[in-house]
């Protein structure tokens, strides 16, 4: 007996029987759901069939920036500057003077407020006011954090504090109109990047010597010295040029320099790879895209709660003294995004099978709806409705011929149409088989 069932099991193939069934609500509803499951196949892909069978490899990158410039604030007089100390915002700036590099980008410095200096004292707080000293908590910082509260309110109506002393004003230069350092929107940034997708490489094998890189910098392999020197990025003129001039790159996302560079923000560039290795396409056809957008709030109420981009820093000097600085300025982050793709016959297999096994989804359901119409033509209120195809012998008709095939096996090889089957089910019910 099981050897019997061993033999079977590699000589007789068993499968189902199709049978048509007239109705226009099931074959409706099948034809809907074989195009909704091809939709959600293509939506689901971005109509590119080519990661049907393509393989991805994210991609892998560093970069390094170099910020160039120099601009001059002499220009402004003291009337034009409207500040304290007005001598100390007109000089000469360079990079080393603006710039601060960092592990995701770099910031530039557009406009400053500077506090000269400063010695460890007692003064008063320019925010926290009183009217009596019950109103001065002593030993408690005061609400901007300027120094701390020694108990006493002055004839100012403001309380004293421990602190470095003047405190800080915080009041721009130029009435806040303009940017002090509006000049850096001419300022120019050369982007280094490099990439890689590991994943698309080749795998090591014992006797292999020679393995596919898959590896590009952003300057191309065509480029001159004169073409740097001389090239600025534009998207359609020079759309591979990664030298960027500053005020662009922040006009490319949608905003004005001089509105940003008053009390800065956050922005991005984004360095995309997005490369096919396919039909002859090697790593030198892999071309980078760049693309620009601001990063921090640009809502009005959140920009007047914390607007822009800014920090402090202070340089100190012998006697107790410093120079405390507020620095508004652009933080530029670089991203470097996008995949490789390259042929994968297992990638090909899986989303093949995944694909086909959707389509079950429609006899499947259909099935699950004649049943309910066949259980809804035993009603007499909702048998009208119904065509006679709507009989569960003609589904199961494997069930009902089964006893009539092993009698007969030469009949297992017949095509039986559906009325047929329907007296072949009589037939085996009448010899209640």
């Amino acid at each position: 007996m099981k050897m019997e069932w061993f033999r079977e099991l590699f000589t007789i193939y068993t499968t189902t029987r199709i049978v048509q069934i007239r109705s226009k609500s099931l074959a409706i509803t099948y034809v809907t759901l074989v195009a909704l499951v091809w939709l959600a196949i293509l939506k689901s892909y971005q109509m590119d069939l080519r990661k049907i069978y393509q393989q991805r490899c994210p991609a892998q990158g560093t970069f390094t920036s170099k910020v160039k410039g120099i601009l001059s604030t002499e220009k402004y007089t003291d009337e034009e500057l409207n500040i304290t100390s007005p001598g100390q915002y007109r000089r000469l700036w360079d990079t080393q003077d603006l710039i601060v590099y960092g592990e995701e980008g770099f910031m530039i410095m557009t406009n400053i407020v500077i506090t000269a200096n400063q010695h460890q004292g007692i003064c008063s707080s320019n925010n926290f006011k009183c009217t009596t000293n019950a109103d001065c908590i002593k030993g408690t910082p005061d609400q901007s954090f300027d120094g701390i509260l020694t108990g006493y309110c002055n004839t100012t109506g403001k309380c004293t504090v421990s602190a470095w002393c003047p405190t800080e004003e915080d009041i721009l230069p130029l009435n806040g109109s303009i940017p002090l350092l509006r000049d850096t929107i001419n300022f120019t940034a050369l982007l280094k990047t490099s990439v890689e997708f590991p994943s698309c490489e080749d795998m090591i094998l014992p006797g292999i010597t020679h393995r596919q890189r898959y590896r590009r910098r952003n300057i191309l392999n065509n480029f001159t010295l004169d073409y740097l020197k001389n090239c600025r990025y534009h998207p359609v003129h020079h759309p591979f040029c990664p030298i960027f001039i500053l005020g662009d790159v922040v006009k490319w996302s949608g905003q004005d320099y001089d509105n940003v560079a008053i009390t800065g923000g956050i922005f991005s560039i984004v360095v995309a790879w997005n490369c096919d290795f396919d039909w002859g396409l090697t790593i030198d056809d892999c071309l980078p895209m760049y693309k620009f957008m601001r990063l921090d709030a640009m809502e009005s109420n959140e920009e007047n709660l914390s607007p822009g981009f800014n920090w402090r820093s202070a340089v100190y000097f012998e006697g107790n003294r410093r120079t405390l600085t507020k620095y508004y300025g652009i933080y530029f982050v670089v991203k470097i995004l996008g995949e490789g793709r390259k042929f994968d016959f297992l990638n090909l297999i899986l989303t093949t099978g995944a694909s086909i096994g959707l389509f079950s989804i429609a006899p499947l359901f259909c099935d699950c709806l004649f049943d309910l119409f066949c259980c809804l033509k035993s009603f007499k209120t909702c048998s009208p409705r119904f065509s006679s195809s709507f009989k569960k012998e003609i589904r199961y008709q494997d069930l009902l011929i089964a006893p009539l095939l092993k009698e007969n096996p030469l009949e297992q090889n017949s095509f039986l149409e559906v009325p047929e089957i329907e007296e072949l089910g009589k037939l085996t019910s009448g010899t209640g088989t």
